[in-house]
């Protein structure tokens, strides 16, 4: 956090992450004098917290790195005044209550909104359009899984909402699928249906948005149908 502090003041360089310095930068000049600055390793979540208070003792986002790929990620709506480890445990304190963090696919019983965008990917060609014409997300879960997805081009921002549950992880209907026929649900199950989209331009970028509650959901990949065009 210090270098990353520092070296923002003279240099756009990342220290762990290009991609979540400058968002760093940003919250420590507007937020520095707030209480509930921590960094915090979570070893068997194979994660590096960053606890940023926007509003001591009310509104907090947690800036993250995940230890063994390096993605950087942002938390929200964890009310997390302190962090700490107990028994390889993650744990947060709130206002007058300690919370078990990463136990659960559910928030105290509330769903869990994720909200994710890929890099800016030029196909392998820069110099040349490509007209996309489908995306394919590679998820699994083990239930019910909200996916919905925008694609854009060209720097514009997808704007994508929440939906109801659309994928259905592995499992066989309760009183319905045949018993001792159909196979039990798996915890892994793997989803990568094809969904038209359409867009033309030379670099493109998939937002995907995802409402689990007490079900795990993964995001592997996102998977291009595309058409080469000609140099411009």
């Amino acid at each position: 956090l210090a270098g990353a502090i520092t070296q923002g003041r003279v240099t756009d360089r990342g220290i762990l992450s290009d991609q979540i310095n400058p968002a760093v930068t940003e919250v420590v000049k507007g937020h520095k004098a707030n209480f509930g600055w921590q960094a915090f390793h979570y070893p068997r979540g194979n994660m590096l917290i960053f606890n940023v208070p926007l509003a001591t003792n009310t509104n907090y986002d947690q800036h993250v790195w995940n230890t063994n790929t390096g993605a950087p990620c942002r938390f929200k709506n964890i009310a997390s005044r302190c962090w700490g480890v107990y028994n390889d445990k993650a744990y947060f304190g709130g206002s007058g209550v300690v919370y078990l963090f990463d136990d659960t696919a559910a928030d105290a019983g509330n769903n869990i909104d994720a909200d994710g965008q890929t890099a800016w990917n030029y196909l392998g060609n820069r110099a040349s359009q490509d007209h996309i014409t489908a995306i394919q997300p590679v998820f699994s879960s083990s239930g019910a899984l909200a996916i919905t997805a925008a694609l854009e081009n060209d720097f514009k921002q997808p704007i994508v909402a929440y939906g109801t549950p659309s994928f259905t992880g592995g499992e066989g209907a309760w009183d319905t699928s045949a018993w001792d026929t159909t196979d039990w649900a798996s915890d892994n199950f793997i989803t990568k249906d094809w969904m038209n989209s359409q867009a033309f331009g030379y670099c493109f970028s998939t937002r995907i948005r995802v409402r689990i509650n007490a079900n795990a959901g993964r995001w592997y990949a996102i998977n291009y149908m595309h058409n080469r065009g000609g140099l411009v």
